[in-house]
């Protein structure tokens, strides 16, 4: 199970009234987690930006949007494994009910790699400090709707063997330098009459940050590159109030969508060429 990509880059706007973590969930969330996220499906499927995150494994059932999904993942012995945790009204034995969940209480269930798994049933039942993470994760939960936060996201590129990338494609040359210029990346977004998505990064320097905050100001223009006809193409028309914002080492960018010129926009019908 993968978690979600949220929409390539979202977080940290202003407040709003998203669900928060109960603390036992919270604790589920590992000391060594690479990647945690994380959905209020209920505020989600309400919105027309719910189709830009179908990559979700959720639940089956016609009643999933009253539930919370988290999935936390980890670096494993063979690469990484995530964990997903559910909490909703509906046991795991309901029809259309993935079987790999096994329920940690009446509305907790987990499903993933049976050690983690094994993990998860251990945390549950020991009350015990939240992991710095952790404490991450529940102030992003308690603002947002749909969100994320990545440790070293660009990591992953100095697992990636020159084998699986083809002989044409050749390894950046500075690959360790953007490995590890980028120390963190959060984001999320609080749906509502306008939803209003950010992303922060943290950098190891200043000065990366700036150079980075250089290049986002572009990220409009290449935005306005999709086939105008395509969903995210039109989703890109109902974008406002794009800014960049640096302070020291970390770069906020945020964005308004309101929801109503977003709906209006998508759900239009292509015209006849």
């Amino acid at each position: 199970m993968k978690p979600i990509a949220t929409l390539a880059a979202v977080v940290l706007a202003a407040g709003c009234s998203a669900a928060a973590l109960s603390p036992k969930m919270l604790g589920l969330i590992v000391a060594d987690a690479r990647m945690v996220t994380g959905a209020d499906l209920n505020r989600q499927g309400d919105s027309i930006l719910n189709q830009f995150f179908q990559s979700q494994v959720v639940p089956d059932t016609d009643t999933r949007a009253s539930y919370q999904a988290l999935w936390i993942e980890r670096n494993g012995a063979d690469g990484p494994v995530t964990l997903t945790v559910v909490a909703g009204p509906i046991p795991p034995n309901a029809p259309n009910f993935p079987e790999e969940f096994i329920s940690l209480d009446a509305n907790i269930m987990v499903a993933g790699p049976p050690d983690s798994v094994r993990d998860a049933q251990r945390s549950w039942t020991v009350e015990q400090p939240l992991s710095p993470i952790a404490a991450r994760v529940r102030r992003l939960a308690e603002s947002y709707d749909n969100w994320f936060l990545m440790k070293k996201p660009f990591a992953r590129l100095s697992q990636i063997p020159q084998a699986v990338l083809g002989s044409a494609v050749p390894l950046l040359k500075d690959k360790q330098d953007l490995v590890d210029a980028v120390e963190e990346l959060s984001g999320g977004v609080p749906f509502g009459a306008v939803n209003e998505l950010n992303l922060e990064a943290v950098f190891r320097n200043p000065e990366d940050a700036w150079a980075v905050a250089i290049l986002a100001r572009w990220v409009p223009g290449i935005l306005q590159l999709q086939p105008p006809y395509s969903p995210t193409g039109r989703l890109v028309k109902a974008m406002e109030d794009f800014t960049v914002h640096v302070e020291g080492q970390r770069v906020s960018i945020s964005l308004r969508i309101p929801e109503e010129k977003a709906r209006s926009l998508i759900e239009a019908q292509r015209p006849i060429e």
